[in-house]
């Protein structure tokens, strides 16, 4: 059977301890002083592996944000109706007093670490993590576990516990921010690498202009295009040539040199070699079988 731990479970710390659902490590909630009015505050964090016996509801929400990192295994999550998955290396944001569960019911373990936390300058992090990545996105967890392990493991009971606490929060969560803002950057930065691709499709490929246009390597740009489309500005550039190149071949009279030289190829011989090998019949097939006009096939 199914065990299902509802805000009143929660709230008594039902699932604190291991038990059939799996293992959990809870950190121990600080009492604040109140001494440093400017410090953000982890209201708990924990870390689980669980099965698919594990499954949290909270019907009004949470009290407060909180944040799962997904290390290993599938949980699924519901946000207000939402639902959807989280895999291994995603992380995802539940803001507070909106209706959420979250479960596992694949056959691996799920393993992840949460965190609950309040404070002025927390949440606003929070908000703009929010807009910019949604509820949940893919964000590498092995690059801040050591400060989830810190949050989890370090003793925050001296003078300034709270002031450390608060450090480690912040610090948590710009380096999401950061990265989610590197990745806004970098979307910019493709979007307009895909304009200028299209606009210059008539003209032969320079990364050497590129580079002089947009003041990025060329390795950078090669790298975050392909991050952002799965393939490169060459073979981006080159897929837009082969659909102008039969455009022509159907709708046009042009000779294969004018079509080849549109196509980036010093010859109507290497260009028809290339087309074969692309879409198993020449260029002049092609145009037979879509257009009206004859060639000499190469």
């Amino acid at each position: 059977m199914e065990k299902l731990f509802s805000e009143d479970a929660m709230e008594d710390q039902a699932y604190s301890r291991p038990d059939s659902f799996g293992d959990v490590r809870i950190f121990s909630v600080y009492v604040p002083t109140g001494r440093y009015r400017s410090a953000d505050r982890i209201e708990s964090a924990g870390w689980h592996k669980v099965n698919r016996q594990y499954h949290i509801r909270r019907r009004e929400g949470a009290g407060a944000p909180l944040i799962l990192f997904t290390v290993a295994g599938c949980g699924g999550v519901n946000v207000n109706g939402r639902r959807f998955q989280v895999h291994a290396d995603e992380v995802c944001f539940l803001p507070e007093g909106v209706p959420c569960e979250y479960w596992t019911d694949s056959d691996e373990w799920w393993e992840f670490y949460w965190l609950h936390f309040s404070g002025s300058h927390a949440l606003d992090l929070f908000r703009d993590l929010l807009s910019l990545a949604g509820f949940s996105a893919h964000f590498s967890v092995s690059s801040v576990r050591p400060l989830l392990e810190r949050c989890l493991n370090t003793c925050f009971s001296t003078l300034n516990g709270e002031l450390v606490a608060s450090v480690l929060l912040n610090q948590l969560l710009s380096e999401l921010l950061l990265e989610f803002c590197a990745r806004e950057k970098n979307a910019d930065l493709v979007d307009r690498m895909l304009l200028y691709l299209s606009a210059e499709s008539t003209q032969r490929l320079s990364m050497d202009e590129m580079e002089k246009k947009f003041h990025y390597s060329k390795e950078y740009m090669i790298r975050t295009f392909h991050e952002q489309t799965r393939t490169t500005p060459y073979q981006y550039w080159r897929e837009i040539k082969f659909a102008q190149a039969r455009q022509m071949l159907s709708l046009s009279e042009r000779s294969l040199e004018q079509i080849a030289e549109v196509a980036g190829y010093a010859s109507a011989e290497s260009f028809s070699k290339q087309f074969k090998l692309r879409y198993g019949m020449t260029p002049n097939r092609y145009r037979r079988e879509t257009g009206s006009s004859k060639k000499e096939e190469y």
